[in-house]
């Protein structure tokens, strides 16, 4: 999925087409990188981690609370300042949905 974006995205700079470039593929590649970077380093501290005494959180319901919930979940932290990092990925998120949608319709 990566490969497919990045493609778009060197089509776009060789293009010259410099509003695509930034409004299109810029807030694609950090949607995508934050979600599924979060999602991966979820899953990886979780091989990681011995969870003998406490049950292991689900992934699923962790990436779900934070769209549905603002990053709070109730399962067990996975990582230290987890909420905090997914409330700003959120943000982030919720800023290139607009830029995305907007920009080039109205240019």
């Amino acid at each position: 999925m990566s490969l497919g974006v990045l493609l778009k995205g060197l089509n776009y700079h060789n293009q010259g087409k410099r509003v695509d470039f930034w409004f299109e593929f810029v807030p694609q590649i950090v949607m995508l990188l934050s979600l599924f970077g979060l999602m991966d380093l979820l899953i990886i501290v979780k091989w990681l981690t011995d969870f003998s005494q406490l049950p292991p959180p689900s992934i699923i319901a962790t990436m779900i609370s934070m769209g549905l919930n603002f990053g709070h979940s109730q399962e067990t932290k996975l990582i230290w300042g987890q909420t905090t990092l997914m409330q700003i990925l959120l943000v982030i998120i919720l800023i290139c949905v607009p830029l995305m949608l907007l920009v080039k319709p109205l240019h």
